[in-house]
């Protein structure tokens, strides 16, 4: 699925590893909704950090603004 809003390209994506499935989806409103079962989720502004909690519950669902954006989850 390919989701386009102004300057954001989102191809729903979905990353398995174990037993966690973290996945990321076009939402209403040209926002993003990120799932995951269990842990904490960690943003960052490159791939490589810096990482910072982030204290939402899953889902979070988010107005992509300003540049890039990754995620991680941490048990």
């Amino acid at each position: 699925m390919l989701f386009r809003s102004g300057n954001v390209t989102l191809t729903a994506a979905s990353l398995t590893y174990g037993n966690i499935i973290v996945k990321a989806q076009p939402a209403a409103g040209g926002q993003v909704k990120v799932t995951w079962p269990v842990g904490t989720l960690l943003e960052a502004p490159t791939a490589t950090g810096p990482w910072t909690t982030n204290t939402a519950t899953s889902p979070y669902t988010f107005t992509p603004i300003g540049s890039k954006k990754f995620f991680r989850i941490v048990q």
